[in-house]
């Protein structure tokens, strides 16, 4: 199904060939880094882009293209943590909410609409300031606050698909709760979960990123995208590729994220797919 997405859309082929390189150069960051990411080296400093440095380098001589490379890494891993944790408790609340329904289903929905009472961006801030800096905070962090999107579209898809006529017949057979939820209702929701997550990837790598320009991810002088968009602020005028560089970085990867799940999501609408045969 993938390779005859990718042969229909050439946006998704396109998508799909840059969200492959910037993982692959992730994966291989350190092989691929011409210079090491964090030595300090005054006399460069602000150096423009040149044959030795193509990015330039920042305000402390450092190389920028060196950063980018190794940002990606911590980058891409908030951006699947947080998809992760989000999609973990999202399919376990909504599966139970909406198979078990009754006061389970009660709570945990009243508990998620406190939640989008809260922008993500607010709630995140707020996870990260009660957790303290770090990665994994900020991973943490991004994830809950896409909680509730996951918990309320996994919830609405059970709710329909659990009126189905083999749900009903493995109830009257006496199959277990739990059975039902992951055998007969979870494989038919499972496509918009996929489509949802490829969108909330793109949200945590910007939220992320974010964080990290605040200050509230990993500590300096770890290469992250976030951070290094921070550092170049002030020099924005003096040395614009300092933050331009992750800035670009951030922009193509989102672009790319978003390219792949919009196809996806044509694909596996099935309204979308009606319409489009119309």
């Amino acid at each position: 199904m993938l390779s005859r997405l990718l042969r229909r859309r050439k946006a998704a082929l396109v998508g799909a060939v840059v969200l492959a390189v910037i993982g692959l150069t992730a994966l291989f960051a350190p092989a691929l880094v011409p210079y090491d990411p964090i030595q300090v080296k005054p006399a460069e400093a602000l150096s423009p882009p040149t044959l030795r440095h193509p990015f330039g380098t920042d305000q402390y001589g450092r190389d920028i293209l060196s950063r980018a490379i190794m940002g990606a890494r911590l980058s891409l891993l908030t951006g699947l943590g947080a998809v992760a944790v989000a999609l973990a408790a999202g399919v376990v609340l909504g599966l139970s909410c909406g198979v078990i329904g009754g006061w389970t289903d009660l709570l945990v929905m009243r508990l998620i609409d406190i939640m989008m009472a809260f922008p993500g961006t607010l709630m995140a801030l707020v996870v990260v300031a009660v957790l303290g800096q770090g990665t994994v905070n900020v991973m943490l962090a991004v994830g809950v606050s896409l909680i509730p999107t996951f918990v309320r579209l996994v919830r609405g898809d059970v709710l329909s698909v659990r009126e189905n006529v083999y749900v009903e017949a493995a109830r009257a057979l006496g199959c277990w709760p739990t059975r039902v939820a992951v055998q007969h209702v979870l494989p038919n929701v499972v496509a918009p979960i996929i489509v949802l997550s490829t969108v909330a990837i793109a949200w945590s790598i910007i939220l992320g990123a974010s964080l990290s320009f605040l200050g509230l991810g990993p500590r300096p002088p770890i290469p992250e995208w976030g951070i290094d968009l921070s550092n170049g602020r002030s020099y924005l005028l003096r040395a614009w590729w300092i933050s331009s560089v992750p800035g670009f970085c951030i922009m193509l990867t989102v672009v790319a994220v978003n390219l792949v799940g919009d196809a996806l999501r044509d694909e596996l609408d099935p309204r979308l797919r009606s319409l489009a045969n119309l």
